[in-house]
């Protein structure tokens, strides 16, 4: 709903419509970078605080950056080179909770299994956006149509889990995180991503998402005593 009103908004015409390549760009938006993202986010957070998992995602500047490198022909200077390895560093710090020799023998949690897979969706969804922009669509009408389409994969999921039944019993406190979510952390957030791959490219767009796991520690101490 936020996603169709902020498009009406600044759009001030109708919707257009989209080819059946379009349609498929916008499907495999919606299906890597907002529900397979989430899903594999919001059950990774079940297991790993949130700190915890912030540190993990900041894996995804990394992943970004190697396949630009690998399959877009970007060039790898030596300070990019130099932050992927420290970043690569990090990351296998707090994976391995401070030992990073556990990962030779199988120490990784369930948790980080989980948010590792956001990584992986996250860098698809980057390069989509990329896609989608090459075919002339904003950034805004795409995840317009990608939340469209995702919001029917979440129903369906949610009706054959039997979740959607228990929304009469949501106290005030989760019906404003649900809000909150979706107004900010999913229709605004997103929209401006893409956008900002379309301005300044994948790598650099993604670089400040650097910044995403210093906010997660401090509301994560803050807010939930972490």
């Amino acid at each position: 709903s936020v996603c169709l009103a902020y498009c009406v908004y600044h759009a001030h015409s109708t919707i257009p419509k989209l080819n059946a390549r379009q349609w498929l760009t916008a499907a495999l938006l919606g299906a890597t970078g907002i529900f397979a993202y989430n899903i594999f986010f919001l059950y990774g957070l079940q297991h790993i605080s949130a700190g915890h998992g912030a540190l993990v995602v900041a894996f995804n500047p990394v992943a970004v950056t190697i396949f630009s490198w690998l399959c877009l022909k970007e060039t790898m200077s030596v300070k990019k080179a130099l932050g992927v390895i420290i970043a690569l560093g990090g990351c296998f710090f707090v994976i391995s909770n401070g030992s990073p020799m556990k990962l030779l023998n199988g120490g990784i949690g369930y948790g980080e299994w989980l948010i590792l897979g956001c990584v992986v969706c996250w860098t698809l969804y980057t390069f989509i956006g990329r896609i989608a922009h090459q075919q002339g669509l904003s950034s805004l009408i795409m995840t317009f149509y990608a939340v469209c389409i995702v919001c029917t994969m979440f129903a369906v999921l949610a009706v054959y889990q039997g979740i959607i039944t228990d929304y009469p019993h949501y106290s005030i406190r989760v019906w404003a995180s649900i809000i909150f979510l979706g107004v900010f952390g999913t229709a605004l957030a997103f929209t401006w991503f893409i956008g900002a791959v379309s301005q300044v490219g994948p790598t650099h767009a993604s670089a400040f998402l650097n910044l995403v796991p210093i906010w997660a520690i401090l509301l994560g101490v803050v807010f939930l005593g972490e």
